[in-house]
Parts: C-alpha cells; structure tokens; sequence
C-alpha cells in the first residue's frame, strides 16, 4: 500500500480484525511504501490462501 504514517491503514486494520476476528493484520512502514501483514490461526489457512491467490491474481492484471 502507498501511505504515509500508515494512520489510515491502521485503522482500516482495525476495522477489518473486528469485522473478521479469525484474521490477525499487522501494519508495518518499508521505505515509502506500508506493508499490512495478515494471519490467520490453521483453522482459517484456506481462508488466507485464497485471499493470497485473489491478491496475487490482481496484481497480474494491473
């Protein structure tokens, strides 16, 4: 993600975790650029690897 602080990306990962409580995101600053990092217990991995594909498969597009 682009950002500055992250303040916004925080938030939104924030928001997220409540809505989806099984999902645990981490916002962390790289150079200009903020990384949001996602995990998920092993009950919930093919929920995460799907959300991988999906990401991976739009970042194709582009």
């Amino acid at each position: 993600m682009r950002g500055g602080e992250g303040v916004e990306e925080r938030e939104l990962a924030g928001r997220e975790g409540g809505c989806c409580s099984f999902f645990v995101f981490d916002v962390a600053a790289d150079g200009g650029a903020v990384v949001l990092g996602i995990a998920v217990g092993a009950a919930h991995a093919a929920v995460l690897a799907a959300l991988e594909r999906r990401v991976a498969a739009a970042g194709r597009a582009r």
